[in-house]
């Protein structure tokens, strides 16, 4: 073996020995402090005894039953809609414009999205949700 691979495969050694102990030895720094000692029960004053823990709060908004009819009403369209784009979307990229069936089936999607888009803007909005009306129809057919 010549002199020069060698030292190169010295050099490669080293650069690994160096890498494993980066890597394996913990940095001081980052190395959690040890956990305090707790003293027995028996010597831990009443005042000092941790009391139970408070249920936890709900941070879940709680909707009426007409905010709720027309959240699940948008969301079933909107993964109707979102179907029939994704479908549209992958007939064109392969698109066959002499191919009649081709034609029907992105007809079809066109049609369910418009569908989707009309009976959304139809939908029983609660007047508490009428912002959130407009953006949701806003942002299925921007203008």
């Amino acid at each position: 073996m010549s002199k020069k691979k060698k030292i190169g495969f010295g050099i490669l050694g080293a650069f690994i020995t160096i890498l494993i102990i980066v890597l394996v030895i913990p940095d001081p720094s980052t190395t959690p402090p040890a956990a305090p000692t707790v003293p027995p029960a028996a010597e831990t004053p009443a005042s000092l005894t941790p009391s139970p823990a408070p249920p936890p709060v709900s941070t879940k908004p709680v909707l009426a039953p007409a905010e709720q009819t027309y959240l699940t009403y948008i969301e079933g369209h909107a993964d109707g809609m979102s179907y029939a784009l994704g479908e549209l979307g992958r007939l064109l990229q392969d698109s066959q414009i002499f191919n009649d069936d081709w034609k029907i089936e992105a007809a079809t999607y066109m049609v369910l999205i418009q569908f989707g888009y009309e009976e959304a803007q139809a939908a029983d909005c609660p007047s508490s949700m009428l912002h959130i009306h407009n953006k949701v129809c806003s942002r299925l057919i921007p203008s």
